[in-house]
């Protein structure tokens, strides 16, 4: 049985904006037995770059971070990034 006790799933398009406050956001909460997943579905902007910057500050490897090559939509990087982490697990 897994120690995690609940995931989430962040998918993004052209969030360069907002990104880093969401994956703050997320980071910084008490609650530590949660597994997390940032998914940049192949945008325009500097989200992708946002987040990896974000993810090697934090250096915390409970945070994955995806970059799709082509865009997939919001659905399709749910369902993908929950099995990605139902495999790791």
């Amino acid at each position: 049985m897994s120690s995690i006790s609940f995931k989430i799933v962040v998918p993004t398009y052209n969030a360069e904006r907002w990104i880093g406050k969401c994956l703050f956001s997320i980071m910084s909460q008490t609650h530590k037995n949660f597994q997390r997943v940032a998914i940049d579905d192949c945008s325009t902007d500097a989200t992708g770059l946002v987040m990896d910057d974000f993810s090697k500050k934090f250096g915390d490897e409970r945070l994955t971070v995806i970059h799709n090559d082509s865009n997939k939509k919001t659905l399709k990087n749910l369902i993908d990034g929950y099995r990605m982490m139902n495999s790791r697990s």
